[in-house]
């Protein structure tokens, strides 16, 4: 990641193996990076929603299951989109129209 200097704030928590960077302004987390790295290797993980759709379009996206099976669990080209906003529960006594 690159940014202007004083433009991200970084913290490590509990067992100090990860640390944090966020945007000293908004807040918002940027990225993390990895405190134990084994010689000539590093480990990040970029926040891809902080980026506009069209710049993460042709960007491969994969799902790892980290509850159950620990494996990546691929899905077909072009099934992944931009969330859109949470369905909201009708009122009681109301239908849905979903």
């Amino acid at each position: 990641m690159a940014a202007e200097p004083g433009a991200l704030s970084g913290y490590a928590w509990n067992g100090r193996t990860l640390t944090f960077f966020h945007c000293s302004t908004c807040g918002c987390l940027t990225h993390y990076e990895s405190n134990e790295r084994a010689e000539g290797e590093r480990t990040i993980a970029v926040n891809a929603r902080m980026f506009a759709a069209e710049t993460i379009a042709g960007i491969r996206v994969r799902t790892f299951d980290g509850a159950d099976t620990w494996k990546y669990v691929d899905e077909p080209a072009g099934a992944w989109k931009l969330p859109g906003p949470p369905a909201r529960p009708a009122p009681a006594g109301r239908r849905s129209r979903r």
